[in-house]
């Protein structure tokens, strides 16, 4: 290296160096709720001619985000930098051939299930 270039480029790192320490890092954001909605079936009895009884549950959901600048937090919703996400509003369903709560689904015609 020249010398003539020696100063400048000290000077360049110690000006990067001081900005480095000056500006504050970004700290971010974390939003997070437990919904209310859980919910259970129980003795679910599958139409003829299937003889399965089924029962279920499903915990209340919990939802979470992290964020640069804005995380809030609403009764049924968390919202970071912008993007909403909701709590379910029925997580328990009952649907002829099956049930289902949460992520997790019992079917009627499931081969463990003798006809009547």
């Amino acid at each position: 290296m020249k010398a003539s270039l020696r100063p400048t480029v000290i000077a360049f790192s110690f000006i990067a160096c001081l900005l480095a320490v000056a500006l504050p890092a970004s700290a971010g954001c974390t939003a997070s709720l437990t919904c209310s909605n859980s919910c259970s079936i129980i003795g679910y009895e599958c139409p003829a001619p299937s003889c399965c009884i089924f029962s279920c549950v499903a915990p209340s959901q919990q939802i979470s985000c992290s964020g640069t600048t804005s995380c809030t937090v609403g009764s049924n919703y968390v919202n970071c930098d912008g993007g909403q996400y909701n709590c379910a509003s029925q997580q328990c369903f009952e649907n002829g051939d099956f049930i289902q709560c949460g992520s997790t689904i019992k079917r009627c015609n499931d081969p463990h299930c003798a006809p009547c």
